[in-house]
């Protein structure tokens, strides 16, 4: 990386640490900065660095604000860090072709990136750019996510409230059972998910196919604002990659305790 390259992604890193943190843009700061190949030789050559820098350079000419560098910044740092955090775990970049540029198009690595940081610039929660920015970690180590499905969890992941971030996680993790329980069965004793705003986001994420309901109402006329049982309700396998590749499970516990709250 050239130094001019190298500094241009080190403005973003060092503004994207109020978001990210000053541990977090420290530690990416020094990798960029440090001997050549600590990040973008060892981890990753020339095919991520190239990609990055050439589309951080991009983004440094736009017209943002300063609050939207920042987010893209942090973006950056996440991303960065989980990838250094692969690396040690001796992991290594898919090899198909996804950083190939194209006969009439750019590599899908540069749009899924330009996806990552458009959705990060222009969210106003902030508590999503982290796992947004460990969404790109995962493309770039997982050569079963292509670029449409990349595509569209990237789409996803703009549509959806850090509140449904952590809903996802939590009917799955706290999910007393997948399977169908009578109320009346002491040894299942249910969870009720009462409040009408917390509801209509669990059955947003039905809708979207994140997760399935199970119920029984031969005759009754179908009523979204009744209360939902948690055992009546199993992820997908979209629900489960959408954890998985954002990995929802490093959600603070605070935060997840505070969205169960607001289940009764």
């Amino acid at each position: 990386m050239n130094e001019d390259n190298s500094y241009v992604l080190k403005e973003l890193i060092d503004v994207g640490s109020d978001i990210a943190g000053s541990t977090s843009g420290a530690m990416v700061g020094s990798f960029i900065a440090g001997p050549p190949g600590l990040v973008f030789g060892s981890m990753a050559g020339p095919l991520i660095k190239k990609v990055v820098c050439n589309l951080g350079i991009e983004i440094s000419k736009r017209l943002i604000s300063p609050r939207e560098e920042k987010r893209i910044g942090a973006a950056y740092i996440f991303a960065l860090e989980k990838m250094a955090i692969y690396q040690e775990r001796g992991l290594t970049i898919r090899d198909d072709d996804f950083f190939n540029e194209l006969e009439f198009d750019r590599s899908n690595a540069e749009e899924v990136l330009e996806g990552i940081l458009l959705t990060c610039q222009r969210t106003f929660e902030e508590k999503k750019i982290q796992y947004i920015g460990y969404l790109y970690a995962n493309i770039i180590y997982n050569s079963n996510i292509n670029r449409n499905y990349a595509n569209f969890l990237i789409k996803l992941s703009n549509e959806l409230t850090f509140r449904q971030y952590c809903l996802i996680y939590l009917l799955k993790d706290f999910m007393i059972d997948a399977e169908i329980d009578y109320p009346e069965d002491k040894n299942h004793p249910d969870i009720t998910i009462k409040r009408v705003d917390v509801i209509s986001e669990v059955r947003d994420l039905i809708t979207r196919g994140l997760y399935r309901e199970y119920v029984f109402m031969a005759d009754e006329e179908v009523d979204n604002t009744k209360p939902i049982f948690k055992k009546h309700l199993s992820i997908t396998r979209l629900g489960n990659d959408y954890i998985n590749y954002l990995q929802l499970n490093e959600i603070p516990f605070a935060y997840l305790i505070e969205i169960q709250n607001q289940f009764l």
